[in-house]
């Protein structure tokens, strides 16, 4: 059952804790969230960096505007992959 190995469990323990109508919740994965956190920190001083130096260039400033779109999606992803509200 995909569900189980979602949630990180047995196929036995997620039909026992569906039968004890127990809370079923995903296991979140705390070293990708950290990684991703990382690399968001990362994403976000490059386009700190670029902004300061680099921003009357027009094709920096598409660069800058992808960059900044990889940023958000790195916050999208750090918020599902942990539950947070998005």
């Amino acid at each position: 059952m995909a569900n189980a190995k979602y949630c990180g469990l047995t196929i036995s323990e997620y039909i026992r804790r569906a039968a004890l109508d127990k809370i079923i919740a995903p296991r979140t994965d705390t070293e990708a969230i950290a990684h991703l956190m990382k690399f968001g920190g990362l994403q976000k001083k490059i386009i700190g960096d670029l902004r300061l130096d680099l921003t009357a260039n027009a094709d920096v400033s598409k660069l800058i505007s992808a960059t900044n779109q990889i940023y958000e999606k790195i916050i999208y992803a750090i918020k599902d992959i942990s539950g947070a509200p998005k």
